[in-house]
């Protein structure tokens, strides 16, 4: 199996029953202080270190050290989301599993992404913690045969549109092989593809999820499945209607740049998870263009012991590079770890996410069950503000380092060799001991707090 294959094997989402344009500046030995008294957010920071881009602009401030400060273009609803780019922002994915402890994990998470019936939560949510933004998931490729109860679409469905109302009215919308049979999810019964190229269906879906968002009061949605190979869940079988990659991603960009845009006037977040879309330059980027936030579910490991290294192209840097690539849009995005709870993996994804964080992407963990990571120390820790952008150690092989205020951060993103740094002063490791070097294995990274 080429590694393609084996990254592309690692997908779950579709089993599921269901279930930020602000911040774009390279930030210079400055600090955020967010305050909201603006009609668009601010961030109180001295323009002349840093760099902009996106849609932020220099503006007279007297609370900001200097006299100015860095406003930021976008939604007030995206304002809850930022954070210090040394500290992660972290989410939280409850699409099953032990009920929602609302009262420990509201106060401490930004965005949740829930199941459409779990809508009553979020009120909870909201109270224990007003700032919280609340997705709902919604799989943009598919409808669920059991979502449709004695011949009666749910209103909650799991999808843009309910199998009942499409089977009996729009045939037409099922994708279909080449030898004219109905595509369906391998492995997950009951989910039914769809034609996300067919105009109809993107103005139905988008219809259907707004009205539902509405009704139910979400922050946003999370669709699922943004896919970016012809024949995902059917692998050799392509549609009739779409035989190449290429004709494919046509049709999902099509969709994207209708219910993005659609959603986003009528208040809501949008938000896409778009796996694997590394493996061809420049798709991620295309993906994001209409929407608000890129979601990568398999980001940097795929277990305890399988971990994305920096082989060269499709490998750890072009990774590192959806996040940059967001925020060079005026994006943000969001990334999930498949830690399975393994330290190494953990830390090397997490240490990763840091290299890259400008204040407004996100990070998780998880094992592809659907259900969210728990908490760890590191999430609490604050390592200020970055020096610069990541950079490569120099005299080492795919080593990589970002130095903040309050700590540092280095990963040794080779496969397979083994270094030992001098950090050059002492540091707190994970473990709260004093060190002043350092040994990594292959794809293994230490996150290490000052003094």
């Amino acid at each position: 199996m080429s590694r393609i294959q084996q990254l592309r094997a690692h997908r779950y989402f579709a089993k599921l029953p269901a279930a930020l344009s602000i911040l774009a500046v390279a930030v210079v030995g400055t600090a955020f202080t967010f305050n909201s008294r603006a009609a668009t957010p601010f961030a109180s920071l001295e323009p002349e270190q840093g760099s902009l881009n996106g849609s932020a602009t220099v503006v007279s401030d007297a609370s900001a050290s200097g006299g100015s400060a860095v406003q930021f273009g976008g939604s007030n609803r995206l304002l809850p989301l930022l954070t210090s780019p040394g500290q992660p922002g972290t989410y939280m994915i409850h699409f099953g599993g032990p009920v929602l402890d609302v009262a420990t994990e509201a106060p401490r998470r930004k965005v949740f992404f829930l199941n459409p019936d779990e809508y009553p939560k979020i009120a909870e949510i909201k109270a224990a913690n007003p700032n919280a933004l609340v997705f709902v998931y919604k799989d943009l490729s598919s409808t669920r045969d059991w979502d449709c109860i004695n011949g009666v679409d749910r209103i909650d469905l799991t999808s843009g549109v309910g199998y009942c109302d499409t089977n009996a009215n729009h045939p037409e919308w099922f994708l279909k092989d080449t030898a004219g049979n109905r595509l369906t999810y391998s492995s997950y019964p009951g989910h039914w593809q769809l034609d996300i190229g067919n105009p109809e269906y993107q103005q139905k879906w988008l219809e259907n999820v707004k009205a539902n968002l509405q009704l139910r009061g979400w922050d946003g949605v999370i669709m699922d499945n943004a896919l970016v190979h012809a024949d995902t869940y059917h692998q050799g079988v392509v549609p009739a209607a779409y035989p190449t990659n290429e004709s494919f991603q046509a049709a999902y960009l099509s969709m994207l740049d209708i219910v993005g845009p659609g959603l986003k006037d009528a208040g809501f977040i949008t938000s896409a998870n778009i796996t694997d879309s590394r493996l061809y330059p420049g798709l991620w980027s295309k993906y994001i263009r209409s929407i608000d936030i890129g979601h990568d579910e398999f980001w940097i490991a795929f277990g305890t012991g399988s971990r994305v290294w920096d082989w060269g192209e499709t490998g750890w840097k072009d990774q590192l590079a959806e996040v940059t690539a967001a925020t060079a849009q005026g994006k943000s995005s969001i990334v999930r770890v498949q830690s399975c709870g393994g330290a190494v993996s953990f830390r090397y994804g997490l240490a990763s996410y840091l290299l890259v964080n400008d204040g407004r992407s996100m990070v998780g963990m998880g094992c592809g069950d659907g259900t969210s990571d728990a908490w760890y120390p590191e999430y609490d820790w604050d390592l200020g503000t970055p020096g610069g952008a990541y950079y490569q150690l120099p005299g080492y092989t795919s080593v990589f380092r970002r130095d903040f205020s309050q700590g540092t951060v280095i990963v040794n993103a080779s496969q397979n060799t083994t270094y030992t740094f001098s950090l050059g002063s002492n540091y707190l490791d994970e473990n709260g001991n004093t060190i002043n070097s350092v040994t990594l294995n292959g794809t293994e990274a230490t996150i290490l707090r000052k003094l």
